[in-house]
């Protein structure tokens, strides 16, 4: 289930909250105004283990960006490394 809600003043304060990133930068500014044209951008708010305990599913909020069920994301840890495809895992979307 998605939804498109956005709040750009408590969008723009839960980025500065949660983006550990430079808040000038050109990919915070796409997610301060929610912009699902820009890259996508989200933040992984819950992880849910699955019944047969095999993995999780994540509940997240996408501050920019569009994801569809079964578009390939990249998750990056929460210290992302240098570059941050190597230490990325490409995960499948799922209604």
């Amino acid at each position: 289930m998605a939804a498109r809600i956005c709040d750009q003043h408590g969008a723009r304060v839960q980025v500065a909250r949660t983006f550990t990133g430079p808040q000038d930068d050109e990919l915070a500014e796409h997610m301060a105004a929610c912009n699902a044209r820009g890259p996508l951008a989200a933040h992984i708010a819950k992880l849910i283990p699955k019944a047969d305990c095999s993995g999780f599913d994540a509940l997240a909020r996408v501050f920019s960006g569009t994801v569809k069920p079964g578009d390939r994301v990249r998750v990056l840890g929460e210290v992302p490394r240098s570059p941050p495809w190597q230490c990325a895992r490409g995960l499948l979307c799922t209604a």
